[in-house]
């Protein structure tokens, strides 16, 4: 059996090299905004799921390709090396995710504090 890839990638071209700028460019922004958390929380928070939305769809898309492609041809080391590049550069979320969460709780208790505060 044989993937029809070609909606995805054309190979390993300078289209798929250009994904994996853009999606470390991607990283890298949502790395520095869960550094300095500017604007109003609303803000803060639609930007988070804009930002990792945009990421995971693209780092999806990025590891589609070698996925099936390795699938088809176990011998495709290439593939199977580009595969594991995608991956290792996700790993780049867990600080800026865990700073997230830590920020939200931290909201969480200030508005729970507020709540009881002025409400009870």
């Amino acid at each position: 059996m044989r993937w029809q890839l070609d909606s995805l990638y054309h190979g390993f071209d300078a289209k798929y090299d250009e994904d994996i700028e853009k999606l470390k460019k991607k990283l890298n922004l949502f790395d520095e905004m869960t550094k300095a958390f500017e604007g109003s929380n609303e803000t803060i928070i639609k930007d988070y799921f804009k930002l990792i939305s945009e990421i995971k769809r693209l780092s999806e898309r990025l590891k589609t390709y070698p996925y099936l492609r390795f699938t088809m041809n176990a011998k495709d080391m290439e593939a199977k090396d580009r595969l594991e590049n995608i991956e290792f550069l996700m790993t780049d979320l867990t600080g800026p995710m865990t700073r997230f969460k830590y920020w939200l709780k931290k909201l969480m208790l200030t508005l729970n504090h507020l709540i009881r505060v002025n409400f009870i």
